[in-house]
C-alpha cells in the first residue's frame, strides 16, 4: 500500500480515533488527519487532499451522516471514499447510510484486522 495516502478520522472519541489510527499504522499506512466533530472534518476537508474519510455516525454538533451528504452533495469531495463507523447497526440506519453513497459500513467494536483489510477494499475500489 503506497505511504502517501493521507487518511482522515473522524470520532468524537479521542479513543476510538487511537484504536483506529494504530490498526492503520500497524497496516502501514502513516499520514492522518483527525477531527473530533463533523464540523472540523467540514472544515479540513476544504483545506487538506485526503482520499479516505473514517468516520463516526453518532457525534454531538455535526454527525457522521450529514458529513457524508455534504461530501456527496460537493463535487470536490463527493469522489473521496467514506468508510462510516458505528455502534448503531439498525438494518433502517445501515440502509440509510449505503442510500447516502457510504462505502462501507463497520460496525463497532471494530476488530483490528477486519478493519484493516476493509479498508484496503475500498481503496482498491477507488484505485
Amino acid at each position: 500500500m503506497p505511504s502517501p495516502l493521507k487518511i482522515m478520522i473522524v470520532d468524537d472519541a479521542t479513543s476510538m480515533r487511537n484504536l483506529l489510527k494504530a490498526a492503520l499504522l500497524n497496516a502501514g499506512f502513516e499520514e492522518f488527519v483527525e477531527a473530533d466533530n463533523g464540523q472540523q472534518a467540514l472544515n479540513l476537508l476544504r483545506q487538506e487532499k485526503v482520499h479516505l474519510v473514517i468516520c463516526d455516525l453518532d457525534m454531538p454538533k455535526v454527525d457522521g451522516m450529514t458529513v457524508l451528504q455534504a461530501m456527496r452533495n460537493d463535487a470536490a469531495l463527493k469522489g473521496i471514499p467514506f468508510i462510516m463507523v458505528s455502534a448503531i447497526s439498525s438494518a433502517d440506519k445501515v440502509i440509510q447510510v449505503i442510500e447516502e453513497g457510504v462505502n462501507d459500513y463497520i460496525i463497532k467494536p471494530i476488530k483490528p484486522e477486519s478493519f484493516v483489510r476493509r479498508v484496503k477494499d475500498v481503496l482498491k475500489e477507488k484505485n
